[in-house]
């Protein structure tokens, strides 16, 4: 029984550690394509730039610090 529950523990492990892989890898592929566009690092809500510090720690952000934040407040 502990061992059956181990092995279901460790593939639900696996399976939320290979979605954050597909996550962080479709959040590659949408900056890239900005890159490509012309649109990397302007905010998509309101056009302004988005600044260096926040690209750097997230260089997949698509929204600029106001604009990220107004959109948490609405959660």
């Amino acid at each position: 029984m502990a061992e059956t529950a181990a092995a279901t523990l460790d593939r639900e492990i696996e399976l939320t550690i290979q979605e954050s892989a597909r996550a962080a890898l479709a959040q590659i592929d949408r900056a890239l394509a900005r890159l490509e566009s012309g649109g990397y690092g302007r905010c998509e809500k309101c056009g302004k730039p988005i600044g260096a510090a926040r690209l750097e720690v997230a260089p997949f952000a698509t929204l600029c610090v106001d604009c990220k934040r107004a959109e948490e407040r609405q959660f």
